[in-house]
């Protein structure tokens, strides 16, 4: 059925054209120096202020991604400054690279770097074992051990990888996109036929992590909502 319906994803990759990982670097510094780090990010090229939410300040890295064409800046980074120490988070390894090294160069004098943690995800594994298993599993990621916020980044980017499925080349669809074979009628229920044993496939899944609203599928190509 997965042959017939190719629900296999490509593989998630950012705008830089990056494999897409979960990765957190963590930076320690003296806490008499806090506002010392504060302003060095602040004159950071790309780097902005996002806001000061009790004991944390937060930053993103903004800057133009590699993708051809692009012309305005994307978030590559978001920065959380605590008391002593400043972690940052990447969604692959070569931003994490690339920040590290503006990081340490600017602010070698202040911060040090501890540790760099990465776990990749693959949506893939995002409806299989339940948790206990998948954290033992390579390509796996317990969704539930992820804070609000960086569930909800998660999820986001998932939800845009099942919309990228609209545009591409199906075998079961003679090599068309589904939006390409959506446009004439008989092409449109074809269409609609595999979202819907995609979307039993889903509802057959046990200790799901990650379920996708079909519907948004469906609302793309102007198939009947369900």
């Amino acid at each position: 059925m997965e042959e017939v319906l190719h629900p296999k994803l490509p593989e998630l990759r950012n705008m830089d054209g990056d494999k897409l990982v979960f990765i957190k670097s963590r930076y320690a510094f003296d806490a008499a120096r806090r506002q010392d780090v504060i302003k060095a990010l602040i004159s950071l090229r790309d780097m902005e202020k996002e806001s000061a939410e009790g004991v944390e300040a937060k930053f993103v890295w903004l800057a133009l991604p590699k993708t051809p064409n692009h012309k305005g800046k994307v978030a590559k980074a978001g920065i959380r400054v605590g008391q002593d120490w400043l972690e940052s988070e990447c969604n692959s390894e070569a931003r994490d690279k690339a920040l590290r090294k503006q990081l340490l160069k600017h602010m070698g004098a202040l911060i040090t770097h501890e540790n760099t943690n990465l776990q990749p995800f693959n949506p893939a594994k995002m409806s299989g074992p339940p948790p206990s298993e998948v954290k033992d599993q390579a390509g796996g990621l317990d969704l539930a051990s992820l804070s609000k916020d960086d569930r909800k980044r998660v999820e986001d980017m998932l939800d845009c990888q099942y919309m990228s499925w609209l545009d591409e080349r199906v075998p079961m669809l003679g090599g068309k996109t589904p939006r390409e074979t959506a446009r004439t009628c008989q092409g449109k229920k074809q269409v609609a036929d595999m979202i819907n044993d995609w979307e039993n496939m889903q509802c057959r899944s046990q200790d799901m992590q990650f379920s996708f609203d079909f519907n948004k599928l469906r609302a793309e190509l102007g198939i009947d909502l369900e």
